[in-house]
């Protein structure tokens, strides 16, 4: 937990990224002679997406930086420690493979009812991709592929895991007096950044932002999170849809 309290000025921050990325995104669909960006699986949609997201949330990470230096708050009151030892290495990898296998759960949370797709406003069924999402989850093409693992495994979650886990939930926890209420607050605003990608994605975020959330406390550090969330990033937007590519030419259309 920080030493000096962290004001909740830069809680806006968080949501930049997604909106930016929208925003941009949309405008370059709507110009189509200028623009190449298209939603159906197998374009360089996710490529393109994760780069325009990737940039607008190194900005939302640049302004919180200045913001941070501004309160002389240090690097390590938001997680960045000096050490990252073998057994971080573990929990980091640990946390991936526990996290990936909270996928069926969400699914089963998300499916309770379709109470929670109204509310939501977002299709059932989340394996098809949303038109005009910033990101698409099963569109990883093989062309595509180093520059999805690069920017998707390893950029997008240590720049996410800085802004959310490392500033918010300390600055929440502050504020509220309680780490279960940050972590849920946390939780809550990583999940809705995930909503163009329907309801089972959002409750996938908010279940891995808790994990996430946990392993950061636990560990008073962003590294082995930043691993963690690493290897899941990777394994959904490059080893499965290369895998589930890789098989539907096989004959096995089944994902």
């Amino acid at each position: 937990m920080s030493t000096v309290l962290l004001p909740l000025a830069g809680l806006p921050l968080l949501w930049v990224g997604v909106i930016g990325t929208s925003l941009t995104y949309r405008a370059l669909r709507g110009r189509a002679h200028a623009s190449r960006i298209r939603t159906e699986p197998g374009s360089t949609s996710t490529a393109a997406a994760l780069l325009l997201y990737a940039g607008w949330t190194l900005v939302a990470t640049a302004s919180l930086i200045w913001l941070l230096k501004e309160w002389r708050i240090p690097a390590a009151d938001v997680g960045f420690t000096a050490r990252f030892s073998a057994f971080d290495f573990v929990v980091g990898v640990t946390g991936a493979v526990v996290g990936l296998g909270m996928w069926p759960l969400a699914e089963r949370l998300a499916m309770l009812g379709a109470r929670a797709n109204v509310l939501l406003r977002v299709p059932a069924d989340s394996r098809r991709p949303a038109r005009g999402a910033p990101l698409q989850m099963s569109a990883a093409a093989a062309r595509d592929a180093w520059v999805v693992a690069c920017v998707g495994g390893a950029v997008v979650p240590s720049l996410e895991e800085f802004l959310f886990r490392g500033y918010a939930l300390a600055a929440l926890q502050q504020h509220t007096e309680s780490a279960l209420a940050a972590m849920l607050l946390v939780s809550a605003a990583f999940a809705s950044v995930h909503i163009v990608f329907g309801a089972r994605v959002v409750v996938y975020g908010f279940i891995v932002s808790l994990a996430l959330s946990v392993v950061v406390l636990w560990r008073a550090s962003l590294y082995p999170a930043m691993l963690m969330h690493g290897l899941i990033n990777l394994t959904a937007f490059v080893v499965i849809p290369l895998t589930a590519r890789r098989d539907a030419r096989g004959g096995h259309t089944d994902i």
